[in-house]
This record gives structure tokens, sequence and C-alpha cells, in this order.
């Protein structure tokens, strides 16, 4: 891979609707989701935490379901998984990326699982053509990984569900890839974890991190601070489309 290699994205679900998602008309709900597209390839990361919003959301957003060609889930919680097997019944994927089922009883435990490719790597693992896993992150009762793209040889996205055991470690592991251009998703974070937002500004400037969305499980005040640092966009949340290079 020689050439810089573009990916859009558009946010299908998250917690906070952005202007973009309020004018398209969709609505708001704990949870992420967003579609990915390179070179006619589509991603999508996370389902959110339902088949009727997903599908509600996608229509107001101009986008087919059936035009999918991979999904990546990134932990087995519901509000980021809900749609999953519904989805599955109505249309076809190539693949489904997911980290293994644990015993914990608060998760989803999908009942399709014919299409699901379980990540039982702890390394960086390639899926597909300019896609990867950090590879999970695991204790007893609950799983989670990343989704990197490679936007050029050395240069890298990441994308976050939850960051449940810390944005940092999934950080870490995709530092073996290239060096991170830009940081989407959830990250664990309040205004009030003062702490975090430390070390994350920290990780930032050391980086050199071009670019963050914060989405989900960032809170509204946190997102503020966030992308005063390194905004890539004014206004993130539901709706809001995005270009990385």
């Amino acid at each position: 891979m020689t050439k810089t290699s573009c990916l859009r994205g558009i946010v299908l679900i998250d917690d906070i609707l952005s202007a973009r998602g309020r004018r398209l008309g969709l609505l708001p709900a704990h949870g992420l989701s967003i579609l990915l597209e390179r070179n006619g390839i589509r991603v999508l990361f996370n389902t959110g935490p339902s088949l009727k919003l997903l599908k509600y959301n996608m229509s107001k957003a101009g986008v087919e379901m059936n035009d999918i060609d991979y999904v990546f889930i990134s932990d087995w919680k519901s509000y980021h998984s809900g749609a999953l097997d519904g989805m599955l019944e109505i249309c076809e994927v190539k693949e489904v990326f997911a980290p293994p089922i644990t015993r914990s009883l608060t998760l989803l435990k999908p009942q399709k699982t014919e299409s699901i490719s379980f990540i039982g790597s702890h390394s960086p693992q390639r899926l597909f053509e300019g896609f990867y896993t950090t590879g999970i992150l695991w204790k007893q009762w609950y799983a989670e990984h990343a989704l990197v793209f490679k936007l050029s040889d050395d240069k890298i996205a990441i994308f976050l569900g939850c960051s449940a055991y810390g944005f940092e470690h999934f950080i870490e592991k995709a530092r073996e890839l290239g060096r991170i251009k830009y940081i989407v998703g959830g990250l664990h974070l309040s205004a009030r974890n003062t702490l975090g937002l430390f070390a994350l500004r920290r990780l930032l400037e050391e980086e050199g991190v071009e670019g963050v969305i914060p989405l989900h499980c960032t809170s509204l005040e946190a997102r503020k601070k966030i992308i005063k640092w390194r905004g890539i966009l004014e206004d993130v949340g539901g709706g809001v489309e995005f270009a990385l290079y």
C-alpha cells in the first residue's frame, strides 16, 4: 500500500445527535454504529442496540443494509451488537468479526454464528484488505477488540467501541500496525475523569495524533474538550459524515 487510501464513514447510531443527524431525522440511542466505506467495500462497525433503530436510521441516512459486506463487533454489549441476529436474518454479509463469547450473564450471546469469525488472537491480525483487528483484550467475563484501518504503509485510523479496559491499551496494540493518525469512537471518558482526559491529551501529543471523533461513551463535556484539542469535526454525533486520508 504505497498511496494514501481514503476511508469514508457516517455515524448511524450514537448517544447524541449531530446537527446533520437532527436534520435527517435520525434517532439517538445509547450505543454505537458506524458505516465505513473504501473502494466500494462497506463495513459496519457495531450495529447499535436494535434492528428497528438501525433500519430506521439507515433509511433516513440513505443507506441500504443489503449493501454491507462485513460487520465488525467490538464487544457483546447489547448496545453494540443488539441488531446483529436480526440483521443476519434479512441480509447476507461476507463475514462478521467478533470477540469470543464469554460467560457473562449481562452480555449478548448471538444465535446465528455461522458467518461469525471469532477472534482469538491477542495481537493485531489482518481481516481483509486494509482492515485489521487489534487483537482482543479478554478477561473471564468480557472481551473487546478494536478495528484498525491502514491509511498508508505507516499511518492508521483506529475505531473504538467501548474502551472498557482503557483506550490506551488498544492504542498500544494498534501501534504495531503504524502511526495512529485518527481515533474514532467510544473513549469511556467523562469530563470528571481528569486523569483519563490528561492521559488522553498526553497520548495525542506523544503519538502525533492528528484528529479525533469522540462518540458513544464519551460525555458531551468530554467531547467538547477533545474536539478543542484534536477535533476533526466541530460537531459530532449521530449523522455526521467524515473522510479520513
